[in-house]
C-alpha cells in the first residue's frame, strides 16, 4: 500500500492516504503485538531438524529440492504434493540418505511422503474429517524420549472446499487436544497464524517455530504469476507443542513450487508445559 499512500499524498487526497494508512495499519499492528510463550531450551537435549515442502505437484525442481536438503540436512522430511513421477525421479534419490520413507504417491495435489534419517516406532496414515485426504501421525524417539509428529496438508478455505477446510481443522485441532505426549504438526495448513485456527492453536500450547524463533514475515505463499510481488502470507507452518522449542526457524528459497519450504531446529524444553510461568 506504500506506493498508493505517496501517489495520494502527491496529488493532495489527504484524507484518502489517511483511510489507506489506517487499514495498513489494521493489517501490520496484531504482528507488532505479537507474543510468544517463554520456551527456554533445555541444553542436554540434540535438536531435531525438520524441513516441510509443498512441492506444488510437478512444479518444484528436483536439483533445488536436493540442493536445499544438502544445504540444510534436515533429520525428517515432509513433502506434499507428492506424485507418482515425483516418487520415481526424486524419492529414490532422498532414500539413500533418508532411508526411512512412507510414501503416499497421488496424482492429484494430496499425495504425501516422510523421509527420516531417524527410525520411527510408529506411522499411521489417516483422513481429517473422513474427506479422504492423507495425513501422518508419527511416533519417533528424540533425545531418549517419545515425540509424536505430524504431517498435514489441510485442503484450502476456497469456496467449494471451504466446509471441509474448516471440517478438517476442527477435526485436527480435536486429535492435537488429545496427545499427550510432545508433538510437532507441521505441513501446508493453508491459514494464517493470526487468524481463528491459529488462536484456537495457541489455546492448546502450539506455537509456530517462526513465531518462536523465526525472524520477518516469513511468508511462504503466493510465489509464482503477478502475486508473487505482494508481500505474501505465510501458511506453511511447523507448529510444536507444549515441552518443545525452536532455536531456529527460517522460509527457504524458491525451489520452483508456489510454495517456499518451511523448517526449524526443535529441541526439549526446561518449561515442561511450554508456557510463561
Amino acid at each position: 500500500l506504500t506506493p498508493l499512500v505517496a501517489y495520494l499524498l502527491l496529488v493532495r487526497r489527504i484524507r484518502r492516504a489517511g483511510v489507506v494508512v489506517a487499514v495498513a495499519a489494521w493489517a501490520a499492528l496484531p504482528t507488532l503485538w505479537w507474543s510468544t510463550p517463554d520456551r527456554t531450551a533445555r541444553a542436554d537435549t540434540s535438536p531435531l531438524r525438520v524441513l516441510s515442502m509443498n512441492l506444488g505437484g510437478d512444479l518444484a525442481a528436483d536439483a533445488e529440492v536436493m540442493r536445499l536438503i544438502d544445504d540444510k540436512d534436515p533429520e525428517l522430511v515432509l513433502l506434499l504434493e507428492y506424485t507418482p513421477e515425483r516418487k520415481r525421479t526424486l524419492g529414490s534419490v532422498l532414500e539413500a540418505t533418508h532411508p526411512h520413507v512412507h510414501a503416499v504417491a497421488r496424482s492429484d495435489n494430496f499425495g504425501i511422503a516422510v523421509f527420516s534419517k531417524r527410525p520411527w516406532t510408529s506411522l499411521d496414515v489417516f483422513n481429517l474429517a473422513r474427506t479422504g485426504t492423507p495425513q501422518l501421525r508419527i511416533e519417533m524417539d528424540v533425545g531418549g524420549a517419545p515425540l509424536v509428529v505430524y504431517g498435514i496438508h489441510v485442503r484450502p478455505p476456497i469456496v467449494s472446499q471451504y466446509v471441509r477446510h474448516r471440517a478438517e481443522l476442527a477435526d485436527l485441532l480435536q486429535r492435537l487436544e488429545r496427545e499427550r505426549r510432545p508433538c510437532i504438526a507441521m505441513g501446508d495448513f493453508n491459514f494464517v497464524e493470526h487468524g481463528p485456527f491459529g488462536a484456537a492453536m495457541h489455546a492448546r500450547g502450539f506455537y509456530t517455530a517462526h513465531a518462536i524463533s523465526g525472524r520477518g514475515r516469513g511468508a511462504s505463499w503466493p510465489v509464482h504469476s503477478v502475486f508473487r510481488y505482494v508481500p505474501g502470507i505465510r501458511i506453511d507452518h511447523v507448529y510444536i507443542g507444549p515441552g518443545l522449542t525452536s532455536v531456529e526457524a527460517w522460509t527457504g528459497p524458491d525451489v520452483g513450487s508456489d510454495h517456499l519450504p518451511v523448517g526449524a531446529r526443535i529441541v526439549r524444553t526446561a518449561n515442561r508445559k511450554g508456557v510463561a510461568e
